[in-house]
């Protein structure tokens, strides 16, 4: 496996990560080469509330993942760079019996002049309910 910054003639260094988990600012005090990760946020799942009715059918998904972005370039000293972290799929509070919609996740970015990295975040989860009146089960 590659290794950026590893010295030549056999010897290795272990590269530094530095994660950043809210929106903020990051200025280099000197140029560095760098592999830049940029995580959307994840949707919520879909909730459904419990109900007592075995006529009800609730069915919920998981929120979807947010997009990876990763880019190779080299950070200039002295240049701010602006780092912008999407909030994950807020949650929601459901009554019984119904369902609700999961959230989308919140679009990530790494950017300065001319330059924009950007992951989207992820859908938030399906949920249905639907009433069966019938109690019978058909085979197909």
């Amino acid at each position: 496996m590659p290794v950026l910054g590893a010295a030549a003639g056999g010897s290795s260094v272990t590269p530094r990560v530095i994660y950043f988990s809210s929106s903020t600012t990051y200025t280099p005090t000197l140029a560095l080469d760098a592999i830049v990760h940029v995580f959307g946020a994840g949707g919520s799942g879909g909730g459904g509330g419990n109900t007592t009715s075995s006529k009800w059918k609730i069915a919920c998904g998981g929120g979807g993942a947010g997009e990876h972005a990763a880019v190779k370039m080299t950070l200039a000293a002295g240049t701010t760079y602006t780092i912008t972290c999407g909030a994950g799929g807020a949650s929601s509070n459901v009554t019984a019996g119904n369902t609700v919609q999961g959230s989308a996740g919140g679009n990530s970015s790494f950017t300065a002049s001319g330059i924009s990295i950007s992951a989207n975040g992820g859908s938030g989860g399906a949920a249905s309910n639907t009433q069966d009146n019938s109690n019978t089960i058909t085979a197909a």
